[in-house]
């Protein structure tokens, strides 16, 4: 997902944070965001 994607909650839903794996993402991301989503448990890829 592009980083302005990150944060939206949107009414249709494919996984929970706990399902992913992977998170792809470019470098426009937050640190922060990064960090936390890291945290979660998904290995963040920033591209």
């Amino acid at each position: 997902a592009d980083h302005t994607k990150v944060g939206n909650d949107h009414f249709a839903r494919f996984a929970e944070l706990s399902d992913i794996d992977t998170f792809i993402t470019d470098d426009g991301i937050d640190k922060h965001v990064a960090r936390d989503l890291a945290g979660a448990g998904p290995r963040m890829v920033i591209a």
